[in-house]
């Protein structure tokens, strides 16, 4: 079923996940050090001198950052209209909303194990820095005074803390209700269309690069595995699940992937007639991609947006 531009935002929301970190660099070039300027100067420097701490400390931090945009990847598509945004549609919402809650507070207990090992970690990092001054110096007091600056540029454990953060906005989008607002959308139209073609585009390409995935390891062994299966099943949920401006064509093929799947025996060589369905997939995809995104664009009219959460 395809919604019209009021339904999909009572059916869903737009949000924008925001992540910051302490990047444990200093912006100090070699003159700043009273340090020759040369090749071996900047290779030292990128080595050592400019990092605060290697990167290895912020593994932890950094592993739920990335596990928080993946969670917010799997259950959205991006909203064009709004920078670094993306809607998800309600189904998704509340298992979203509790998974990214879990890895806050994940995150955050990694920071304040970070922040715990801080004074470790700068007492490891000092002799890194200060070899790679005394070799790029032209005399031990340049270095001294270079150690000393750079000593200077550590904050305190407390505005290291403050400068870590995993969090998010919500924000409700709805249709014009004025004449301003019409004139307004009208201005807007052409943003919208992008979007829309991106949203559908999004979709089709998780989708397509399953099916060449599939087509690459039948052609290569004849063969798939189970963990290939679920995978592929798992892509099929998902492109179900967000394909919320109706592409018909897209949820038919979804429907003949999965058929097609239920029939294969994991292990066994794979059915030539199997790999002309992936290939008749392929094709199709191609040429419906233009109608598809004509489609999405005759239903969803009447715009605005208004930001009330964060």
């Amino acid at each position: 079923m395809s919604l019209n531009w009021n339904q999909l935002f009572l059916t869903g929301t737009v949000v924008t996940l925001k992540t910051s970190r302490w990047s444990a660099r200093i912006q100090l070039k070699p003159s700043d050090l009273g340090i020759e300027d040369s090749d071996e100067v900047q290779s030292a420097l990128s080595l050592g001198c400019h990092r605060l701490a290697p990167a290895k400390a912020f593994e932890g931090i950094r592993e739920w950052t990335n596990a928080a945009r993946r969670l917010v990847d799997r259950y959205s598509l991006n909203f064009g209209l709004i920078r670094g945004a993306r809607y998800v549609p309600d189904a998704h919402m509340e298992k979203l909303m509790a998974k990214l809650r879990e890895y806050r507070a994940n995150h955050d207990s990694a920071v304040e194990e970070f922040i715990a090992n801080y004074e470790k970690v700068k007492a490891e990092q000092m002799p890194i820095i200060e070899k790679a001054l005394k070799d790029a110096a032209k005399d031990e007091e340049s270095a001294a005074r270079a150690f000393e600056r750079i000593q200077a540029e550590y904050p305190s454990a407390d505005e290291v803390r403050a400068k870590f953060g995993l969090r998010w906005s919500v924000y409700t989008v709805q249709g014009a209700k004025s004449a301003a607002a019409v004139t307004t959308a009208a201005d807007e139209a052409q943003d919208v269309k992008e979007m829309i073609s991106e949203m559908v585009g999004q979709l089709r390409t998780d989708f397509a690069d399953k099916v060449k995935d599939l087509l690459s390891m039948v052609k290569k062994g004849g063969k798939l595995s189970r963990t290939s299966v679920e995978s592929a099943l798992e892509v099929l949920d998902r492109v179900e699940s967000l394909n919320v401006l109706g592409d018909s064509v897209l949820s038919g093929q979804v429907q003949s992937l999965r058929s097609a799947l239920a029939g294969i025996d994991t292990g066994s060589r794979v059915e030539d007639d199997f790999v002309e369905g992936l290939e008749t997939i392929e094709k199709e995809l191609a040429e419906s991609v233009e109608r598809a995104v004509i489609d999405a664009e005759k239903n969803l009219t009447g715009l605005g947006r208004r930001k009330i959460g964060g």
